[in-house]
């Protein structure tokens, strides 16, 4: 990797995998899916706000390309480990969870966003 990729991303990095380790000493506590499956949905979440950041929070041509390349490549990764292709669990909690952060993003970005522009312009 590139030195100036680990200094935009090493502090974060650093800090979600001290916050994941403590998740995980609280094991005994938590669900598996709660620290398994749950990071990997946010982080699709938030990857899919970006996109929606960046295209002024609509779903145009661009964004909805971007969006699914995403989705397509999150979801097409764990098939593929899965199958054996790439190196990894392919875990199908891990698709659920994918599936929730697409449905979330939906909900979040289109319901309530119309009904608060309705409530705002409506005069």
């Amino acid at each position: 990797m590139q030195p100036w990729f680990w200094a935009v991303t090493g502090a974060g990095e650093r800090w979600g995998l001290g916050f994941f380790s403590r998740l995980q000493a609280l094991g005994t506590s938590l669900p598996d899916w709660m620290l398994y499956n749950l990071p990997d949905a946010l982080w699709l979440f938030a990857c899919l706000s970006m996109i929606q950041g960046v295209w002024g929070f609509r779903w145009g041509r661009e964004a909805l390309a971007w969006g699914s390349l995403l989705v397509i490549g999150a979801m097409g990764s764990e098939a593929l480990q899965a199958a054996g292709i790439l190196e990894g669990t392919g875990d199908w909690g891990d698709v659920v969870g994918y599936g929730g952060a697409v449905v979330l993003m939906y909900w979040a970005f289109n319901l309530s966003t119309t009904r608060l522009y309705a409530y705002m312009f409506s005069s």
